[in-house]
């Protein structure tokens, strides 16, 4: 008997942050948790990203130009290969690369750079980092 993959996961994989329930067959439902992609960082199963507000700052960059800023991760560190992910709201134009670094214990350095071909003024708005243990 064939399983369809995209029926199990439908049924079985509940995305979010929070506590669910599932039908059980025999009647009556299980409890559950949500997983989504938090649960697998630092932050665990409270799928909190460490928010950064930068709105009110302002960043300048020339073509090819970057600017960095440092966001604190309680628990990121770089000797055992932490990897970081970033986002971040506002004005990202088109060819504006973001990269986030483990780069010290409970410091991860994001970096923006404009690879637009020109110069670009963009406010830098809401920053979420999450950082994953390396395995």
């Amino acid at each position: 008997m064939a399983i369809s993959i995209d029926t199990l996961m439908g049924e079985d994989l509940d995305l979010g942050t929070g506590n669910t329930s599932k039908p059980f067959q025999g009647g009556g439902t299980l409890p559950g948790h949500q997983v989504s992609l938090s649960t697998f960082s630092l932050s665990g199963a409270a799928g909190e990203a460490t928010v950064v507000d930068l709105s009110a700052t302002t960043v300048d960059l020339a073509n090819g130009g970057a600017a960095s800023f440092t966001v604190t991760v309680h628990g990121a560190d770089p000797s055992i290969h932490d990897k970081a992910m970033v986002s971040m709201t506002g004005h990202l134009a088109v060819r504006l690369m973001i990269d986030a670094r483990v780069t010290a214990a409970d410091t991860v350095t994001v970096t923006v750079m404009n690879l637009s071909g020109t110069g670009i003024v963009f406010s830098a708005g809401i920053v979420s980092v999450l950082v994953f243990r390396h395995r």
